[in-house]
């Protein structure tokens, strides 16, 4: 079974970042589904309710990335690494996944490590963390 073919490049003043070369490995990637902000009323004497208007809501971008070193200390050098390039309150995000691009502009990302609050011992011992990045996309 072949890997897919998939890429994340968060552009950075200087070296852009590359989220499925050595010292990162690309675990998973994609776009959240659709969805709509509803502004609706409601009546005593109405069943349901009657929507009035209805916009799209933020879309997120949902990366899983794992970050290596030759010793722990230097797998969490890149995740400060990381979380420097996806902090910025606009930054913009490529994805290629069998050659189709998009390229995005994301607020700040929410990052939750694979394993909780509490560091795993195989992952340390394996010189790696995991983590997932939530970008919300800006429209």
């Amino acid at each position: 079974m072949a890997d897919l073919d998939a890429r994340v490049t968060i552009a950075r003043p200087g070296d852009d970042l590359v989220l499925n070369e050595a010292p990162f490995e690309l675990i998973g990637v994609g776009f959240g589904g659709r969805t709509w902000r509803r502004t609706t009323v409601e009546g005593k004497y109405q069943h349901g309710r009657a929507l009035v208007g209805a916009v799209l809501d933020t879309t997120v971008l949902t990366v899983q990335v794992r970050c290596l070193g030759s010793s722990w200390i230097a797998a969490q050098n890149r995740v400060t690494e990381l979380m420097a390039a996806v902090s910025p309150f606009d930054y913009q995000v490529t994805v290629e996944i069998e050659g189709h691009v998009s390229t995005v502009h994301c607020e700040p990302a929410d990052v939750t490590p694979a394993s909780g609050d509490v560091i795993d011992k195989f992952r340390a011992m394996q010189s790696m963390q995991e983590y997932t990045l939530t970008m919300p996309v800006r429209v």
